[in-house]
């Protein structure tokens, strides 16, 4: 698994900005300890009351997916993590944003094995794309 806090502490900032787009402003918190910069989605949100995500409103699934085109065109690398239990993992990412992405970027796709939050994923292999 890829350790944001390690990632952050071992390699120069020069390379390394950490952003984090996220629905839930209770992670505002955890990237900012590390140093990153946390840009909300701006919609109204609520968390399950087992402390995971719920299933967002098609207003935040708009406002969010638009954050995330702008930020894929500007970041080296995505690592998405989203997951609601008893579900298929959300998609995020489109091709179209991962299109968009610098030649060399990396994705990691923490979802993988629940199908995934970024267009393209295939669980277990390392997908390349024209770009990433």
């Amino acid at each position: 698994m890829v350790d944001l806090a390690y990632l952050h502490r071992e390699w120069p900032s020069c390379l390394l900005s950490l952003i984090s787009c996220h629905p839930r402003p209770e992670v505002a918190d955890q990237v900012k300890s590390l140093g990153g910069e946390y840009l909300a989605v701006d919609t109204a949100h609520e968390a399950g009351s087992d402390g995971y995500a719920k299933v967002t409103s098609a207003d935040c699934d708009r406002a969010a997916a638009e954050l995330y085109h702008e930020q894929a065109r500007d970041v080296d690398i995505i690592i998405t993590t989203a997951l609601i239990p008893g579900r298929r993992a959300p998609r995020l990412v489109t091709a179209a944003d991962v299109a968009a992405m610098k030649p060399g970027s990396v994705i990691a796709d923490m979802a993988a094995a629940q199908g995934g939050n970024v267009e393209g994923t295939i669980p277990g292999r390392s997908v390349v794309t024209d770009t990433v």
